[in-house]
């Protein structure tokens, strides 16, 4: 057996205990598939695959960069009317409607048309309106009330929508005049293929209307504000998506069972060898609503000339969210389960249960702020300041759930099939046919076998910042002041992002439990065949790692609103800022030396490289958005020749051609990306984890850098010998996981960015001008090197194998009038 060897999956047997396949032969070849035994389905479509611009295995085809398609129209109007000393009212109407292309994985296929092509179109439509009236009750004595509401649907189609593509390629079993089907592959050996088809077809329709109210009141030393805010928010999902398939290639159709790196892709593919299938059949739109109210208090107070202090408190009382007409269904952990002998965990329906939200409502977010500034002297202050922040529910699980029985789908996956390694269906034969329902839908066992969503009560508690600094201001001359602070922020509850696409954490909860890694190969046996093993529960059939999860009946439990993730940031923070004068320099200079700590992904919790769900302590790590060192110019400079100017005071053709530039530049350096080490030899879904991380050898250097370029074997920047892969059982499965964190205190090269403007204003008579641009970026045309290869999988881990940093102009032209 050796690596990337092809098996029959039609000669599954078990000899002796072990699950054995035939190898792949042709023409007295090894390892060559009979072009007879190619999928008609498969057959159809490999006419549409591009040919490979560039004569290598991999990285051989360059899709079409550069910017999207796009038109904006937008129509706008805004109307403000003093109606008397007292009361003043404005209004304010925008509707927009901007078509655009999306490309995925950097660019386009040449043929826009080709229905392979990943990428589709998006039609937004906005609407917005803005209302406020503000009353002088007396001059002391202020009332501010406003109304807004904000709508924009997002509904997305394929570029090539409506061609009847699954009839003309063979694909039976779904709708013959839908989109082309959507093609994955699952990466083999470090290799990865372009997805081919799209299925995205309509979207969502999602907005909020707010009411607000703001009271001021002068009294002597203090200025008091009250009010209050009243969010309401909705989100109708109208999606039609997934109406021609979802189908999964994978090297486990052709693999030798227990030999990891044996099989391929896309031999799956052309057998028609499908690892997991899904397709959506009826759908009845959901419209998920909640209200989210807030109060507010607020005293400024002068104590004296020189102090100032700021107090306040603000009160925010999320509300669960609920879908409007109460077609509100999900995980219950404690719900008995009829399709899985009365295991608990099962799909409940609320409406049943006498209730409209999985969540509960929250009483206890009481958000303070304290403000002190002192004037020491006239050009030197000192402030320092405490609040507390919540985070507003744009990641409340809208249309992400919750909406089990509104739609009948058909869902295949390797769960169901008892030995874990053959294809669920060969599409030769076609989709098989969902049974007939009655939507809504109330079957509890109507996802057994694949996943569902788990929205927990608590889930409404949104995460919240603490703030603390301290910080001197001090004015240096004229125009040019010098700030120094110290910035504390510490984050709680965070997001650890959702069930919808960024699902990393949040679907790990029904993860097999690291220490049954033990097993090593026995995981991905029938459990069938070890009795020692006890079922979950009598009927259950799959293999043994399914079988070891908390819920079995399940493939994975994606958790809703899941704000468990905590951060810490501490940085010290300076800036030196010259105020821009008539015909002289203006600059910001801003330096960060700061660390960022956290048990959860970036700034929205969407990242990856989670080992163990339930040993989240594992997880904190700094950040992949934790630069130690950033340092940020912007200066403006009125080159001083010209009328007006220092030089060449006058005017005339000399003053039209060489007076009047401008310069504008924005520059940045800082630390390199925080690093990510993963070891994809081995497959995190043996235990439905998202990765395993390689052994950090302790004593060993992590860096060997080299200087200089080296693009042809890859420049030397970390060292290999700092890491080691995991002990693994003989078929290739991790035994434990590793100790390397999620993300290593380790960086790679440093980032410098350089963007630089030259402009004239050319005076054509009274409000009426044109302005002449040219803007660069990477003005100095630098190659930087990009962050090494970190798979410990990879024959060039540690290296830095590819450079970017090209340099761009452009040249505009603006009338003003």
């Amino acid at each position: 057996v050796y690596s990337g060897e092809l098996f029959d999956p039609t000669t599954t047997r078990s000899v002796n205990g072990q699950l054995v396949r035939d190898p792949f032969t042709f023409g007295g070849k090894l390892n060559v598939i009979d072009p007879s035994r190619f999928s008609t389905v498969s057959k159809n479509i490999l006419p549409l695959i591009p040919t490979p611009l560039l004569p290598t295995v991999i990285n051989n085809y360059i899709l079409i960069s550069g910017a999207e398609r796009s038109h904006m129209n937008q129509v706008s109007g805004k109307v403000d009317h003093l109606l008397n000393e007292k009361h003043r009212m404005s209004g304010y109407y925008l509707w927009g409607r901007r078509p655009y292309d999306i490309a995925y994985a950097g660019g386009f296929f040449k043929d826009l048309n080709n229905p392979l092509n990943r990428d589709h179109t998006e039609v937004d439509t906005e609407n917005l309106v803005r209302w406020s009236e503000d009353w002088t009750i007396t001059p002391t004595t202020l009332n501010h009330v406003g109304f807004g509401w904000n709508s924009i649907a997002t509904p997305q189609f394929p570029l090539a929508n409506g061609q009847g593509w699954p009839q003309k390629i063979g694909l039976t079993g779904v709708d013959p005049k839908a989109h082309f089907p959507y093609i994955n592959f699952n990466g083999t050996n470090g290799i990865d293929l372009q997805p081919f088809g799209d299925g995205s077809y309509g979207g969502p329709t999602s907005g909020s209307w707010i009411v607000k109210d703001d009271f001021t009141k002068i009294r002597g030393k203090h200025t008091y504000q009250a009010g209050f805010e009243f969010h309401h928010y909705f989100y109708g999902s109208a999606p039609l998506s997934n109406q021609s398939g979802n189908f999964n290639f994978d090297q486990v159709s052709t693999q030798l069972p227990g030999f990891g790196d044996t099989g391929n892709q896309f031999a799956s593919f052309l057998l028609g060898a499908v690892d997991t299938a899904s397709r959506n059949v009826a759908q009845k739109s959901a419209k998920f609503l909640t209200n989210y109210p807030s109060l507010y208090f607020q005293d400024e107070i002068k104590a004296t000339r020189k102090l100032t202090i700021t107090t306040g408190l603000r009160w925010e009382i999320p509300r669960p969210r609920y879908e409007a007409h109460n077609y509100t269904a999900g995980f219950d952990p404690n719900e008995p389960n009829p399709g899985a002998d009365g295991f608990k965990g099962a799909l409940v329906f609320l409406a049943d249960k006498g209730r409209r939200s999985f969540q509960d409502t929250y009483y206890k977010e009481f958000a303070p702020n304290l403000g002190i500034a002192y004037s020491v002297t006239p050009e030197t202050v000192v402030r320092t300041s405490y609040s507390i922040t919540y985070n507003p529910p744009i990641a409340n699980g809208y249309g992400f759930a919750e909406s089990y029985g509104l739609v009948s789908f058909l869902d295949l996956n390797r769960s169901r099939v008892s030995n874990g390694y053959d294809p669920v269906l060969f599409w030769d034969s076609g989709m098989p046919a969902a049974p007939p329902v009655q939507l809504p839908d109330k079957d509890p066992t109507q996802v057994n076998g694949s996943g569902i969503s788990y929205t927990l009560p608590d889930s409404i508690r949104q995460g919240y910042l603490q703030h603390w600094n301290f910080g001197i201001q001090r004015e240096l001359w004229k125009q040019t002041m010098i700030q120094v602070d110290y910035v504390g922020v510490k984050g709680t509850r965070l997001p650890t992002g959702s069930p919808a696409g960024n699902c990393h954490l949040p679907c790990l909860f029904n993860m097999t439990p690291a220490r049954s890694l033990s097993l090593g190969d026995t995981l991905r046996d029938d459990i069938n065949n070890h009795p020692e093993i006890p079922k979950a529960y009598p009927d259950f059939q799959g293999t043994i790692n399914q079988a070891l999860r908390p819920y079995p009946q399940y493939t994975s439990i994606g958790l809703t609103g899941f704000n468990v993730g905590k951060s810490s940031y501490n940085a010290l923070q300076v800036q030196l800022r010259k105020r821009p004068a008539k015909g002289g320099l203006g600059f910001i200079a801003a330096y960060t030396f700061n660390k960022t700590l956290s048990d959860v992904g970036d700034g929205a919790g969407y990242n990856y490289n989670y080992q163990d769900f339930n040993n989240r302590k594992s997880e904190k790590s700094v950040t992949t958005f934790s630069y130690p060192h950033d340092l940020k110019l912007t200066w403006i400079w009125e080159i001083p020749v010209g009328k007006g100017r220092h030089f060449l005071n006058r005017g005339g053709i000399l003053d039209k051609i060489i007076g009047g530039w401008t310069l504008t530049a924005i520059q940045r350096y800082r630390s390199g990306d925080p690093l990510q080490f993963v070891d994809f030899d081995f497959d995190p879904g043996v235990i439905f984890t998202d990765a395993i991380r390689p052994d950090r050898v302790s004593g060993v250097p992590v860096y060997q850098k080299s200087s200089g370029y080296d693009l042809a074997n890859g420049t030397n920047w970390i060292n290999p010998q700092a890491f080691v892969s995991v002990p693994s059982s003989p078929g290739g499965v991790p035994l434990r996981l590793g100790n390397a964190p999620r993300v290593l205190d380790v960086y790679g090269p440093y980032q410098a960015s350089e963007l630089a403007g030259l402009l004239k204003v050319f005076p054509i008579r009274e409000n009426f001008t044109f302005e002449v641009r040219a803007d660069s970026t990477n003005v100095f045309n630098r190659t930087s090197r990009s962050d090494p290869v970190t798979d410990l999988s990879s024959p060039a881990f540690g290296k830095i194998i590819d450079t970017y940093g090209q340099r761009k102009f452009q040249f505009s032209g603006r009338i003003r009038f």
